[in-house]
């Protein structure tokens, strides 16, 4: 579309905005919104929640880590003692 022709639906557009009326808000519409404000701004976490979910979660990485350094020396005494023991030098099958 050229500038010619959007200087032309100009006027059309406006005649249209013109029929348009304005609707009246409902008298309770400002404090209901206000009210879901201070709704969602008193709804809160209460701190022993939050202290209880925080000792969960260090307890889960205290366990965490001990089985995990439990597995990792299982798996390095066992590769330890297998290689002390092998005492096979032979490099080549015959």
């Amino acid at each position: 579309m050229n500038e010619k022709e959007s200087i032309k639906l100009v006027p059309s557009v406006l005649n249209i905005l013109s029929k348009i009326k304005p609707v009246e808000a409902p008298a309770s519409l400002y404090a209901n919104v206000i009210h879901k404000i201070e709704e969602v701004n008193t709804q809160t976490v209460p701190m022993l929640w939050v202290k209880t979910m925080a000792a969960a979660v260090l307890l889960l990485l205290a366990v965490d880590a001990a089985v995990i350094s439990m597995k990792d020396n299982t798996v390095a005494e066992s590769t330890t003692i297998g290689l002390i023991e092998l005492e096979n030098y032979q490099l080549y099958y015959e």
